[in-house]
């Protein structure tokens, strides 16, 4: 936590200050920033108030003209509703008052807290003949700190028909989940081995994912298909592809405001390069203070210009500016895979070009190799350290895996950010032993040392002590772990933390200390699972800086009798959040209800989920109300497997009076066993959408042709 801070800024007799002090908050979770602005003038002064925040967070609070009397104070609270899928980390709100006689800005961050994680443990490597199906049970763990719904999905590389059981679940944190996918090999095939990739995604946060990788080999192997090459037996492949909006789009989307600068207007439409319009815009948008949905509209095309390759077409209709997006390009792939060095390799390279400024550029390198217990894939990397380090990035990453012990490295990046980290372990029966490193240099330097062992204590219990160092320049700090595993499966598995993990310590659970309750209760044909949760953050009690105490109760309940063709779920969730104090600045609830139904045979199933969200700041008086409803259809047949999602979002005030709403649906086709494969995904939106097709035709066995748009 930050201290309080009063960087008062003086301009002409205001002052602003921030008299809030950091806030952390979790995703879906309200945040209030209080400011004081004072008018230490002999006249009354009017000044305007804006307030920038980040790309899809929800301003509760209005802001426009604020009258202050010669002397007066007033006190503005700004409230923003975080969304349920923003990231971990720390976000700036600016509140900027302007007035005739000149403006003043100040500032302060939200911490969103990391609650989602998700670790894959993937199976050995199978083989089989051409005809035969081949069973993977792939391990679905809950390493985050709430019960969550979980989804996943696999894919073969060679497009071989895949079925995964069951699609969908939930579990409670640390439980783990089997999920068996069935990989069927066809007749007549030719490749010598496949790739299985699994992933697995929360629901509630769909940007946290996990995945894992394993080849299936084809028996009897093939006849090598590099002659004369005793290293390497590689299948290649190119392929091309082309995109681009044949029609313009039939609306412009119009950003309703009055352009007073002509001139500029004209410039940009004489068609600048795309980089110096995203420039233009900016700043057009900046000088005629537009509205906070409008510009964040606009920073968020700007952080997508590059990779989707937009091109921005300014035409002026009167004194309405409109942005019209042309998309054109095209994709060149070189991929390959096989034996490299006795082991299996798959490489891909992708090059990107936008046509209308006809600049290739990499858009995507990865490779991943497997011999016996050696691991090296090079691309998006994950490594879970310990159950307070974990690392992710673009890089590299190594494992190691000699009978009784295994070693891990990581080194890559994150943006501008360089971080690396390993751990090395060590097993002997039911003990392990570990030490865990990682390291960011960049705008932030910090990194940690950690040790940790697992303990066998009696039959069913067992306990882990976990000790860190760490530090975020130029402080250090440390951490501090004690989990206890009760294991009595069927009908009961608990799991119990206590935990002190100071402010520079670069881990999970960052400037948090308290305890926290898990667990799973089955009685067939009924799962009842809870999560619990009481800390408090100012770990180190700094003068000064009040402590958030935080509380959460999450609690779902499974109904799935295996005579039913169809499984009912509910959950409800309750999270609470308080500054000890006396006049609060921070003091919020938020509750969640849930019903899910989901069910069918093969080859078509299906999932219902309809949830109820409320979000209460009651330092601020402010709140909403959110409906979200999804409907999920599986088709999986031998020859074509086919998804249909539809999602439903609707937000209201506390009184329900309505707000905005959202809308989208997508649908993904692809065909299997053809030798001209065939897929197709197109999604919908109340903003727009796009559709994607793929077609793979085979001239002979050796050649063949792939497109698409």
């Amino acid at each position: 936590m930050g201290l309080v801070f009063s960087c008062a800024a003086l301009a002409q007799g205001i002052t602003l200050e921030r008299t809030s002090p950091d806030k952390e908050v979790l995703p879906g979770e309200l945040a209030t920033h209080v400011f004081s602005l004072y008018n230490e003038a002999g006249t009354g002064v009017t000044a305007e108030l804006t307030v920038d925040y980040p790309a899809g967070w929800g301003l509760l609070t209005p802001v426009g003209e604020l009258r202050l009397a010669p002397g007066a104070e007033e006190l503005v609270f700004i409230t923003l509703a975080v969304p349920r899928t923003a990231q971990a980390g720390d976000y700036r709100i600016q509140l900027e008052a302007t007035w005739p006689g000149g403006s003043v800005s100040e500032s302060g961050i939200v911490r969103v807290l990391e609650v989602y994680q998700v670790e894959v443990v993937a199976p050995a490597e199978g083989a089989g003949l051409p005809g035969d199906s081949i069973t993977y049970q792939f391990f679905v763990v809950n390493r985050g700190n709430k019960v969550g719904r979980f989804t996943t999905e696999a894919s073969s590389s060679h497009d071989w028909p895949v079925t995964v059981r069951p699609r969908e679940f939930m579990l409670a944190p640390g439980e783990r989940a089997a999920v068996e996918v069935v990989v069927s090999i066809p007749l007549g095939t030719e490749a010598d081995r496949d790739l299985l990739q699994f992933t697995a995604s929360s629901e509630d946060h769909p940007d946290t994912t996990a995945t894992a990788s394993l080849f299936t080999e084809v028996l009897p192997p093939t006849p090598e298909l590099v002659v004369g090459s005793p290293f390497a037996e590689l299948r290649t492949r190119i392929e091309g592809e082309f995109w681009g909006d044949l029609l313009p789009p039939s609306a412009p989307v119009e950003f309703l405001f009055e352009v007073d600068d002509a001139d500029l207007v004209d410039k940009i439409a004489v068609g600048l390069e795309e980089q110096t319009i995203v420039e233009e815009l900016v700043q057009l948008f900046t000088d005629h203070r537009l509205s906070l949905p409008e510009k964040a509209s606009v920073e968020k095309l700007d952080e997508n210009v590059w990779r989707i390759a937009l091109r921005y077409i300014v035409v002026k209709a009167g004194n309405i500016l409109s942005v019209y997006t042309k998309s054109r390009g095209a994709l060149l792939s070189l991929a390959a895979d096989g034996k490299l060095l006795g082991g299996s390799f798959v490489f891909s390279l992708q090059v990107a070009d936008t046509i209308d400024t006809r600049t290739w550029h990499p858009s995507n390198l990865s490779f991943l190799y497997i011999r016996e217990r050696v691991r090296v894939e090079a691309g998006a990397v994950a490594i879970s350290l310990t159950p307070l380090l974990s690392i992710a990035g673009k890089g590299l990453e190594v494992e190691l895996e000699p009978e009784g012990w295994s070693l891990a490295f990581l080194s890559g990046w994150q943006g501008e950010e360089a971080r690396s980290g390993g751990k090395i372990l060590a097993r002997h029966g039911e003990w392990e032993w570990g030490l865990a490193y990682r390291e960011n240099r960049g705008e932030e330097q910090a990194g940690a040392l950690d040790t940790w062992t697992w303990v066998p204590m009696v039959e069913g219990l067992r306990a882990l002590f976990e000790i860190g160092l760490g530090y975020t320049a130029p402080f250090t700090d440390r951490a501090l772990l004690v989990r206890l595993e009760a294991n009595a499966w069927p009908p009961l598995r608990l799991r119990f933390d206590a935990f002190s993990v100071g402010p520079y310590f670069p881990g999970r659970r960052r400037d948090q200390e308290g305890i926290s309750l898990s667990g799973v209760l089955e009685a067939e044909p009924a799962t009842f699972r809870f999560a619990m949760d009481h800390y408090w953050d100012n770990v180190w009690r700094v003068p000064g800086t009040p402590s958030v105490v935080r509380s959460s109760l999450n609690i779902t309940f499974q109904w799935s009798p295996d005579e039913w063709p169809m499984g009912f779920s509910s959950g409800a969730a309750v999270d609470r959040a308080r500054e000890e104090s006396v006049n609060p600045s921070t003091d919020s609830r938020t509750r969640r209800l849930e019903v899910g139904l989901s069910g069918g045979e093969a080859p078509l199933t299906f999932s219902l989920t309809g949830r109820w969200r409320e979000s209460m700041d009651f330092v601020s008086g402010t709140g909403c109300h959110y409906l979200e409803y999804q409907e999920r259809f599986y088709l999986t047949m031998q020859q074509l497997t086919a998804t249909l999602n539809l999602e439903q979002d609707s937000s209201y005030d506390l009184d329900w009076s309505f707000l905005n709403s959202d809308w989208s649906t997508s649908l993904t086709l692809r065909t299997h066993t053809s030798p001209h494969r065939f897929s197709f995904a197109w999604i919908q939106s109340h903003e727009g959408g796009n559709a994607e097709f793929r077609l793979e035709y085979q001239l002979n066995s050796d050649f063949s042709l792939t497109g698409g748009g």
